[in-house]
């Protein structure tokens, strides 16, 4: 199932884009499969956690082998874990609500280019996965999911 688009503002300095997942889950489940490596490594990538702000989160992404170093900027466990995302920043929030939790996921960035809609549809293609993953079902990266919200963020981002 594909969600709604997330949404892009325009702030101050920069932009925000804000994505939202309803998950019949409880927080303490989803938090573990956004913190513990060996849940990262089923349904995002290999990943080293230093929980704590100012610890560091480092990604590496199969098959290709690329490695992403982030610094943890805020850490509420089970609320919120926000790091630095290149010269971006992620931030992760977790709401308990009935039957389940509310997961938001917001990417703070400077600029509008060429490359956002991609990283957008990486998000909301991941974020879709996430339901399978938290029933222990083995996910891959559904290309062709991506290509089809890719093709929507282009839209949305360059009307």
């Amino acid at each position: 199932m594909t969600h709604a688009l997330a949404t892009v503002e325009k702030m101050d300095e920069g932009y925000v884009a804000r994505f939202e997942r309803h998950l019949n889950h409880p927080v303490e489940e989803v938090w573990s499969t956004l913190t513990r490596p060996e849940k990262l490594a089923n349904w995002f990538a290999d990943a080293v956690v230093d929980l704590k702000v100012g610890g560091t989160v480092e990604l590496t992404f199969k098959p290709m082998g690329n490695t992403v170093s982030c610094t943890i900027t805020e850490m509420e466990p089970r609320s919120v874990l926000a790091y630095t995302w290149g010269n971006d920043q992620l931030r992760w929030e977790l709401v308990s609500e009935p039957g389940g939790c509310l997961l938001v996921l917001k990417e703070f960035f400077s600029v509008l280019d060429d490359h956002r809609p991609k990283d957008l549809a990486g998000w909301h293609t991941i974020l879709d996965l996430l339901p399978a993953v938290l029933e222990g079902e083995h996910v891959e990266f559904p290309m062709s999911s991506w290509q089809q919200v890719y093709d929507r963020y282009t839209a949305l981002l360059n009307p």
